[in-house]
């Protein structure tokens, strides 16, 4: 594992302009975003995939919610630029978590199936989960469904898998800038994979996407509704009660 701090990210982020541009031409007819703040967001992009290169690395995480990327325009969120290096194969996981970045690895590895980072908050643990995401869920049956979000949305979904693509403004209780991808994915059979803490275990759950629903409230503008076999044994599995 190599760590590099902000300075290095920043040299390669102004290296790559004219690159930037092509890509910005590429993604902004899905774009809600000021031209500025877009260009900005590919520009990450390519300075993370130049990292990913020279460091001969298989994958790469930011500490996104501790440590703050400005730009020109605003902070400059990874969303988008993981969304695309999932595409290539290259692995990303949010807020500097390595544990689900060498999941990420693994999978990329050894399957062919395209994969990204979200959580997945059972509805066994219905009052909590209702409460965090201040969304109404009594519709849905609390004993076979678990809902997948993160940052408002389903998370960085790799570009080649969405049914629909919108390339929005970060905006929840965090956050009031930078861009974000909003994206939805069609309906079938999933697997939820997560490794333990010690790498000991490795949980792998079968599930169908029913639908993509949306809300107004800034916790879970979209979410995945996903069917289960049994949402008790997975809240079991995943939350520790000390």
């Amino acid at each position: 594992m190599i760590k590099r701090n902000y300075s290095y990210l920043r040299k390669k982020f102004g290296e790559v302009d004219e690159e930037a541009r092509n890509i910005f031409e590429r993604l902004s007819t899905y774009s809600k975003v000021d031209e500025g703040e877009l260009i900005e967001a590919c520009k990450l992009y390519l300075a993370l995939k130049k990292i990913v290169s020279e460091n001969n690395a298989l994958g790469i995480t930011l500490d996104c919610l501790a440590e703050k990327f400005e730009g020109k325009y605003g902070l400059i969120h990874p969303c988008l630029a993981y969304s695309l290096l999932l595409d290539e194969k290259i692995s990303c996981s949010c807020e500097g978590d390595t544990l689900t970045l060498i999941t990420l690895v693994l999978l990329n590895k050894f399957f062919e199936e395209p994969c990204f980072m979200t959580n997945i908050l059972p509805l066994s643990l219905f009052s909590e989960v209702s409460r965090k995401l201040e969304v109404p869920l009594s519709k849905y049956d609390k004993a076979k469904t678990v809902i997948l979000g993160h940052c408002s949305y389903l998370g960085p979904v790799p570009l080649s898998i969405t049914s629909k693509l919108v390339i929005r403004k970060k905006y929840d209780k965090i956050h009031k800038s930078g861009v974000t991808v909003d994206a939805e994915i069609r309906e079938g059979p999933i697997t939820l994979v997560k490794f333990s803490p010690l790498f000991r275990k490795i949980q792998v759950i079968k599930g169908f996407l029913r639908k993509i629903d949306r809300y107004s409230s800034l916790h879970a503008k979209s979410i995945a509704v996903v069917e289960v076999e049994d949402s008790y044994r997975i809240a079991e599995k995943y939350f520790l009660i000390m």
